[in-house]
């Protein structure tokens, strides 16, 4: 049975695309929850970013960046409209309206939701953090859950609310040369009722903070290396971890609940170099630090024909690393075979689109077992390893985009008792390429043997409005966590007319 979906075009022709892809995307209802969480005609949500309690699944804290859709002048976006689709990079603007923007006092501000009654009900707050630091903006939120039940939020609160970082000028994107700012985290103990004040985690210009094999290596320009932070966490311990993100990426950890923070290092070694990526490129279990990427090149000794796949796992926080190479294998864009394919889960080939990449996850539930996913245009194939990275199973593909589209945003991760859930966005490509797209999720309750596919969003998402759409930025993630009852996805959508936080859930009863 098809939904017919909610479309803002001016075309009959690309309408008629959009509801043949979804009829075929559809062959039941969705099995879903979903509703509006954040945002709303003036402050637009996106980039959101969820986590469910340890200790009470029924206590969630959705957290998003929250823009102004307009300056308090009434200024709406100038400049052309750049593609915005879910992983596509979105700046476009006039330099000197990016300035205006950056300038503005609490135009970008981190939006909280909190439920104790398992989405019931919701209480909202926004961030402290541009009052605590004295800075304009708290953007790139993310949001984390410790095993003591201990719940995080942090956002990079950036730009002197004096606007004296523009006093040496500002680069031809509109950014300040001289951005002071970083990533910074806040926790409650009490179930999100109140928060802790932030404490700085990446601060901007402290290459001190930084082991020393990277001194030379550090770039301190524009939000680098502290852009775009992302939180795990390791339930056999209660270390935290915050990455950043700027000519690498690079990893922080915390043994008190986030109070005090070790020294930074890289994901990738000196002896592996490589990118580390972002957020769902490292996890953490068991007493271990792991993630996976492309290595440019590995040590003599090592038999390996270079770019290469490698495993690294860190006992030490990311002081020292142990390395794997992990089987090369072609990159998932073929239909899946019928064994990997669950009853009803969508079949097709995208074709083209972004991809490649890695994804990795650490199951809370059993020492050594890992799931690896390799990303490609449009299918994700998921290898497990029962022996933490010795030896895997044989890529099976887990999630596959429907005919006419392409994966964009992704993640992956094990419920506390070793459920494995993915979820992944559906782009169309065709005719209409900066805009139409869904969300999607799967699961395997058997240890990554089968999995099982589940739509959550209800209708597709249409293009973003010009008008109201958080200045053209705010959508570059969607996120999710699972527990032992749901896979919880929030994403943004621009079906009420502006880019806002949804959330959604799928009860793993129907995987």
């Amino acid at each position: 049975m098809s939904r017919k979906p909610y479309l803002a075009v001016g075309s009959a022709g690309v309408a008629m695309l959009l509801t043949a892809v979804v009829s075929s995307q559809t062959p039941d209802a969705p099995k879903s929850e979903e509703y509006l969480i954040l945002g709303d005609a003036n402050r637009g949500a996106g980039e959101p970013m969820i986590a469910v309690n340890r200790k009470d699944p029924n206590n969630i804290v959705i957290v998003a960046m929250a823009s102004l859709h307009r300056l308090p002048n009434g200024e709406a976006p100038d400049g052309p409209i750049p593609p915005t689709g879910p992983g596509v990079g979105s700046v476009a603007h006039s330099m000197t309206q990016r300035v205006r923007e950056l300038s503005t006092q609490d135009e970008t501000v981190t939006d909280i939701a909190v439920s104790r009654d398992g989405g019931k009900t919701w209480d909202f707050s926004v961030d402290n953090f541009r009052q605590a630091f004295h800075r304009n903006r708290c953007h790139d939120s993310f949001a984390g859950a410790g095993p003591d039940g201990t719940m995080y939020f942090g956002c990079i609160p950036h730009i002197a609310s004096d606007n004296t970082d523009f006093d040496e000028g500002y680069t031809q994107g509109g950014e300040p040369k001289n951005m002071r700012g970083g990533s910074a985290i806040a926790w409650s103990t009490n179930k999100g009722k109140s928060w802790s004040q932030p404490v700085w985690v990446h601060p901007d210009h402290s290459p001190e903070l930084y082991a020393p094999n990277l001194a030379g290596k550090l770039r301190f320009e524009y939000a680098s290396p502290w852009d775009r932070p992302y939180f795990a966490e390791d339930d056999s311990n209660g270390t935290i971890y915050v990455s950043g993100n700027g000519g690498g990426t690079f990893i922080r950890a915390s043994h008190d609940n986030g109070k005090t923070w070790g020294v930074i290092y890289s994901l990738a070694s000196d002896d592996y170099p490589g990118g580390g990526g972002f957020g769902s490129t490292f996890s953490a279990g068991h007493g271990l630090l792991v993630t996976a990427y492309t290595a440019s090149s590995v040590p003599a000794g090592v038999n390996a024909q270079c770019p290469c796949p490698v495993l690294g796992t860190s006992k030490d926080d990311g002081k020292t690393w142990e390395h794997y190479l992990l089987p090369k294998v072609p990159a998932p864009d073929a239909p899946a075979p019928p064994s990997a394919t669950a009853p009803g889960a969508p079949g097709g080939r995208g074709g083209r689109g972004g991809g490649g990449g890695f994804m990795v996850a650490v199951d809370p539930s059993k020492a050594g077992r890992y799931a690896l996913a390799r990303l490609g245009p449009s299918a994700i194939t998921v290898s497990i390893t029962q022996d933490g990275g010795r030896t895997w199973s044989e890529p099976l593909v887990a999630a596959e985009s429907p005919p006419g589209t392409s994966i964009g945003h992704r993640g992956m991760k094990y419920s506390p008792k070793g459920d494995l859930a993915l979820f992944w966005i559906a782009q169309i490509r065709a005719a209409y390429p900066d805009g139409g797209y869904d969300m999607w999720t799967a699961a395997s309750r058997d240890g990554g043997r089968t999995f099982k596919t589940a739509r959550v969003s209800h209708a597709l998402s249409p293009v973003v409005s010009r008008e109201r759409g958080n200045f053209l930025f705010g959508n570059d993630l969607s996120s999710m966590d699972v527990d032992n009852q749901y896979v919880h996805v929030v994403w943004a959508d621009n079906r009420t007319g502006f880019l806002g936080t949804w959330y959604g859930r799928v009860p793993l009863s129907a995987y």
